[in-house]
């Protein structure tokens, strides 16, 4: 049936491709950004030409981030012109009511496409992570645009649906147009952050009214913490054995409006929805929610995915990575095998207690799909990642047995250096590098450096300030300006050490950003504390990159996207065979590959039983089955692998039976055989 349905899509698309080559969407004006913090996007008109092939064509330039007006308004012209090949729909409302966007891409209006093997991509469910949204407004171009002109792109929307979900979490992300911006990665709702009673009583406040909140510090003879001595402008705990006393306190930038002697610890409420999904959530972290999935947006993705399970290929786009950083392998057992394809009946006897990371098969491919993303889109940064307990990442793998890759996109460069340094080490003949490698990393003999395994999980070095916390907002979150005294993971309990990332993002804000991102500190008379300096990195400048880098970003990420279409699970009655044995007897065997690279399930899949297994049906019309059985099962099919079934049967010579192929996630074929 997959293989006669792809052969009609041929006829029925036919008129299709003829009207996208002839449609295009002329670029709109756009709003200039204006300080390095967001600002909307009027609109994104900017097609890429339909003429020019999609995967390779030249990066298209983001000039303005795109509020919920400015998207609503993109999502709508981009599929103006292919209405045969986009649908834009909702599958939910935020909290504040705004819409959850869906674009699914495909044979949207084929009888048979929810069978049809699916890619869900997923960005925005962390407020302030803007350029997801962005990356995913450029699949959508390019996708539109090499349909029908893109080998790989027209393959991907003929033989499989793609939805794009470019904002999951709006609420969060509107706050980031605010008048006065403050980095929230929630979704508003009104939490009592400070447990007093009081729902956001106590919001920070931009004391110095350049429109940031960010820090504040204050000298204070019961503070912890002392200037760096590397850099005045960051604070770091003072070490009592090396005779260092603390002169400094440090929170987020407000003055105490409710008099329990803290600042602006209840802003506005932050509950994060991608930390309110079941797997390992977190019952007494505030921002996870009041019980799993009682956010709307969490509900509505979750429910989403539980409609779709020929979902079988997620990315996610937000705080969390498993391809830049290397995934965490799971300790335990893996799934049980029922006979060679893992499957049929045995029963589950294997290790019942909770995987902590990907099971041993899955780590194994997911090795080489970071590999491939490592390769595609030149990404080599390692970001210091949060735990995902709650996330929809760990929800998607371990609960639908999903492969989801998570991408954090971009992160501060670490190895920005002054002016001085940089020539003085390109002076050297080894490029300054102290085991002789070369300024790109490579060694004297050509092989590739090493690279340090990293795992996700850990929060950022320096631990949360004495009014931050976990990157998010409020109490719990940077405020823009991060904990500390305005570089990340400044605060007390990082150990009497500077933060070498703290160091080095300065360095990027001196000698790449131009001093951009980061708020000098001034002085500022407190209502209670007296004089306070204000000041620290801006919202949004360290989730974020450079407007003048996202065009090119999305661009390789869109690349990537394309190249994982090449890579699902594809099965197919590959061979059928008719032996005569003579008597109206006949031996047929036949033979069923995958011919795609990825497993038909993952083996979380195998071992939860969640994903159907894939079976064969021998529909027998006027035959008789005297040896087999009519329906053979596998509940896993490795990249590439094939598996064979025999049947003994009885009939006239010329009698036809049916074979029919079905799996959730790897499409369906069908077979006529004749016995003669």
């Amino acid at each position: 049936m997959q293989r006669r349905r792809i052969a009609a899509k041929a006829a029925w698309r036919g008129g299709i491709v003829a009207a996208l080559a002839a449609a295009s969407i002329g670029p709109a004006a756009r709003a200039q950004e204006a300080g390095g913090t967001p600002a909307a996007a009027p609109a994104d008109s900017a097609a890429a030409s339909p003429t020019a092939s999609a995967a390779t064509s030249a990066a298209t330039p983001v000039t303005a981030w795109h509020d919920a007006a400015a998207l609503a308004r993109s999502l709508e012209e981009l599929s103006a012109g292919h209405r045969e090949l986009a649908r834009v729909t909702t599958y939910g409302k935020s909290r504040a009511g705004r819409p959850l966007w869906c674009v699914e891409l495909g044979m949207i209006d084929h009888p048979q496409r929810d069978r049809l093997p699916a890619l869900l991509v997923v960005a925005g469910l962390d407020g302030h992570h803007l350029v997801g949204t962005e990356v995913v407004l450029d699949h959508l171009r390019r996708l539109l645009a090499g349909y029908g002109n893109d080998a790989a792109i027209t393959k991907l929307l003929d033989e499989h649906l793609v939805y794009l979900l470019p904002r999951a979490n709006p609420d969060g992300a509107e706050a980031a147009f605010a008048a006065v911006k403050r980095e929230l990665r929630g979704n508003l709702h009104p939490t009592d952050e400070d447990r007093d009673g009081a729902l956001d009583e106590d919001a920070p406040e931009d004391l110095n009214g350049d429109g940031f909140i960010t820090q504040m510090r204050w000298r204070d003879p019961a503070g912890t913490l002392i200037e760096d001595p590397a850099d005045a402008r960051l604070l770091r705990p003072a070490d009592p054995l090396k005779g260092e006393r603390g002169l400094w306190k440090v929170g987020v930038e407000g003055i105490d409006r409710d008099g329990d002697g803290e600042c602006g610890e209840d802003g506005l409420g932050d509950v994060v929805p991608n930390r309110n999904f079941p797997q390992r959530w977190q019952e007494f972290d505030p921002a996870a929610g009041r019980v799993p999935m009682d956010e709307p947006e969490s509900l509505a993705l979750g429910q989403f995915l539980f409609e779709r399970p020929a979902i079988a290929l997620a990315i996610v786009y937000g705080v969390h990575d498993n391809l830049a950083v290397d995934a965490k392998g799971d300790g335990g057992g893996e799934a049980p095998s029922g006979g060679p394809g893992g499957g049929g009946g045995g029963g589950f006897r294997g290790n019942r207690t909770m995987p902590s990371g990907l099971l041993r098969d899955d780590l194994a491919f997911h090795a080489e799909l970071a590999t491939r993303y490592r390769a595609t889109t030149g990404v080599t940064s390692k970001p210091l990642l949060e735990a995902d307990d709650g996330a929809f990442v760990p929800f998607c793998y371990f609960q639908f047995s999903v492969p989801t890759l998570a991408i954090h996109l971009w992160s501060p460069p670490l190895d920005v250096k002054a002016p001085e340094a940089a020539k003085t080490e390109a002076a050297k003949p080894d490029g300054g590098k102290p085991d002789g490698s070369k300024p790109d990393g490579s060694k004297p003999d050509g092989s590739k450096p090493e690279v340090a395994k990293a795992e996700g999980g850990d929060a950022p070095a320096g631990g949360a300030a004495e009014a931050g916390g976990p990157p998010g907002g409020g109490r719990r979150g940077r405020g823009g300006g991060g904990p500390g005294s305005g570089g990340p993971g400044g605060g007390a309990g990082g150990g009497a050490k500077s933060d070498g990332d703290e160091l080095k993002q300065l360095l990027w804000n001196d000698h790449a950003m131009g001093g951009s991102a980061f708020v000098p500190w001034s002085k500022v008379r407190h209502p209670t504390l007296g004089e306070v300096e204000v000041g620290g990195f801006k919202p949004y400048v360290r989730s974020n990159p450079p407007l003048a880098e996202v065009g090119e970003l999305a661009r390789k990420h869109s690349d990537h996207l394309v190249a994982l279409g090449g890579l699902f699970a594809q099965l197919r009655v590959a061979d059928v065979k008719v032996e005569n044995l003579g008597g109206d007897l006949f031996r047929v065997t036949a033979t069923i590959v995958n011919d795609g690279w990825l497993p038909t399930v993952t083996s979380m899949g195998e071992r939860n039983r969640r994903p159907r297994p894939a079976r064969l049906d021998l529909d027998l019309g006027g035959a008789k089955l005297l040896q087999g059985q009519a329906r053979a099962t596998w509940q896993r099919i490795e990249g590439y692998g094939r598996r064979e079934v025999k049947w003994l049967l009885q009939a006239e010579a010329g009698t036809e039976v049916q074979l029919r192929l079905w799996s959730e996630k790897a499409g369906d074929d069908e077979r006529v055989v004749e016995l003669k």
